[in-house]
């Protein structure tokens, strides 16, 4: 990895991130508006982050779309949940042969990390259609907060998924 440029090899580590962070979310794809006790949960209207101590009193928040449940970007500095988001996490690192301090290695890299919401929601949405040469057509817009992407919104919309999400984590 040394004979990387350093611009390209933090792209790549920065792409190994967003797998992880992949295969968690992965994990979760079916609780997205669930937080668990232990979370550390999204507050979409400041973009803070905070611990879940007891989720029978935020779900009611989760359901409205206030907070999310958040994933990691693993690194070194990186907050970590505690219960179930833990464990979840913890299996990755392990599926991997990785720990916190793997993003750390001296003379080598050193990624913080952080977290991100597992669930982003878009704003401005409209649905139209038209014709044109080509034919009829459906027009989708909305606007996504910076970092999500399009694509996804377009596969959740058609169910067509081009591509695995991720690689399961391994059960014991």
């Amino acid at each position: 990895m040394r004979a990387v440029d350093k611009t390209l090899r933090r792209f790549l580590i920065s792409a190994y991130q967003s797998h992880l962070f992949n295969r968690v979310l992965t994990e979760r794809l079916d609780q997205l508006d669930v937080v668990l006790d232990g979370d550390l949960a999204y507050r979409h209207d400041r973009g803070a982050v905070f611990r879940v101590e007891d989720a029978t009193v935020e779900q009611p928040r989760a359901a409205a779309q206030e907070i999310s449940p958040t994933g990691p970007i693993f690194g070194y500095r990186m907050t970590q949940p505690e219960g179930e988001p833990a464990r979840i996490e913890q299996a990755v690192l392990d599926a991997e042969n990785l720990t916190l301090e793997s993003f750390r290695e001296q003379g080598r890299i050193r990624i913080k990390g952080g977290r991100r919401p597992l669930r982003f929601i878009p704003t401005d949405a409209s649905v139209s259609d038209g014709t044109d040469k080509r034919g009829p057509f459906l027009r989708v817009q909305f606007t996504l907060p910076s970092g999500c992407y399009a694509t996804i919104i377009l596969e959740e919309i058609t169910k067509l998924r081009t591509r695995p999400l991720a690689d399961p984590v391994p059960t014991e």
